[in-house]
C-alpha cells in the first residue's frame, strides 16, 4: 500500500508549479484547468458531487468522463479544507494502469470507504463543465499514472525500411572490400 503524507494544518491555497505539487497536498482547480497530479476527488461544486474531465491528452478521446466525489464527502455539500480534513488515505503503489485504482479512505470515526477509478482525477486531464473541484494528491511527479504509462520515444520503421537499411550496409561493405582489393592489386603491380 502507498500511504499519504498528511497536509500541514492552517495552510491556504497558493499558486504552485506542477513540479512543486507533492503527495498529500490539497489542490483546488477551476473549469478548464489542467490537473497537475493524480488526485482523489474530495469536493465538486456540481450537484451530487460529480466532476467532468476531458482525457484527450491521455487517450485521445474528447468526450467528457464523469468522476465522483468519495462516498460520504459528497453529502456534506461544503468544500473540504485542509484544516477540516481528518481522514487517512491508503492506496496501491504507483503503476501504469490508467483504468485501475484501488485504495480506501478511513474517516475519523473509523469508517472505511473504498476508493476506485471513478474517484481519481488523472494528471494532464482537463476539468470541464465544473466550476470548482478540490482533491488530495496521491501520486505526483514521475509516479503519476500518465508518467508511468509513458514508454518514451519509439521510432517506428517498416519491415521494408529495416531490410533496405541492411541491404545498404552490405552494399557499403562490399564496395569497401572491392576498393581495398583494387588498391592492393594496384600496389602489387
Amino acid at each position: 500500500m502507498y500511504a499519504l503524507a498528511r497536509c500541514r494544518k492552517h495552510q491556504r491555497y497558493v499558486d504552485q508549479r506542477w513540479k512543486d505539487v507533492r503527495v498529500g497536498d490539497f489542490v483546488r482547480l477551476s473549469c478548464n484547468e489542467i490537473i497537475p497530479a493524480d488526485m482523489v476527488l474530495l469536493y465538486s461544486s456540481e450537484p451530487e458531487g460529480v466532476c467532468h474531465i476531458e482525457t484527450s491528452n491521455l487517450d485521445g478521446e474528447t468526450n467528457l468522463k464523469l468522476r465522483q466525489v468519495v462516498r460520504g464527502l459528497a453529502e456534506q455539500g461544503s468544500e473540504v479544507t485542509p484544516e477540516k480534513f481528518t481522514s487517512r488515505i491508503e492506496c496501491e503503489g504507483p503503476n501504469n494502469d490508467l483504468n485501475r485504482f484501488r485504495g480506501f479512505m478511513e474517516h475519523s470515526n473509523k469508517v472505511r470507504v473504498g476508493l476506485h477509478n471513478e474517484n481519481l482525477l488523472l494528471r494532464s486531464c482537463t476539468i470541464r463543465n465544473t466550476e470548482t473541484v478540490v482533491g488530495i494528491v496521491v501520486y505526483a511527479g514521475h509516479e503519476t499514472k500518465a508518467m508511468k504509462n509513458n514508454g518514451g520515444l519509439r521510432y517506428k520503421r517498416s519491415k521494408l525500411e529495416r531490410r533496405l537499411n541492411v541491404d545498404v550496409l552490405w552494399s557499403v561493405v562490399l564496395l569497401f572490400v572491392m576498393c581495398l582489393s583494387s588498391a592492393i592489386g594496384q600496389i602489387s603491380r
